[in-house]
């Protein structure tokens, strides 16, 4: 009977609470919509809900950030991100999931999402652009949301790494 490498896990899940610190737009990758508002079109640039109308951040966001604080050639991250699809042959998944971080709570700031009517300016002329205003929907500072990783067959290393 062979023993397991010192310190190798088989599935390990990472769950716990991610604190907004700052306001956070997490744009579902929509072009704007045009929404009429006082007589004149604003473009909205709306963030990711789910079906009852509460903001989330999508898996695949956070993946990307964590994927983006490793180095290009470090060895971890082929094997936590896989390898790209050239061919059949040498591609492979990683040993990350990540999943959609839900929705917990606004915190003290109050709603789950707050607007911001702006203009656009232009930036030669440091005036406003006509037919430019645009509201950005952002989750409030203080809001709270619920993340979960899971990774397969991984070092300790690699757990505390994330």
């Amino acid at each position: 009977m062979s023993q397991p490498l010192q310190d190798d896990y088989e599935r390990v899940v990472i769950a716990g609470r991610l604190t907004c610190l700052t306001p956070l737009s997490i744009g579902g990758g929509e072009p704007p919509v045009p929404r009429a508002g006082a007589g004149e079109a604003a473009n909205v640039l709306a963030i990711c809900k789910d079906g009852g109308g509460l903001p989330y951040i999508p898996g695949s966001s956070l993946r990307g950030l964590l994927r983006s604080g490793l180095a290009e050639d470090d060895p971890r991250r082929a094997g936590l991100f896989g390898t790209p699809r050239v061919n059949h042959s040498d591609s492979r998944a990683g040993a990350l999931r990540v999943y959609d971080a839900r929705w917990l709570e606004a915190g003290p700031a109050g709603p789950a999402v707050v607007t911001h009517t702006r203009n656009a300016m232009d930036p030669l002329t440091g005036t406003t652009r006509d037919g430019y205003l645009y509201t950005l929907e952002q989750v409030p500072a203080g809001a709270a949301f619920e993340c979960r990783l899971e990774l397969e067959r991984c070092s300790r290393e690699t757990v505390e790494l994330l």
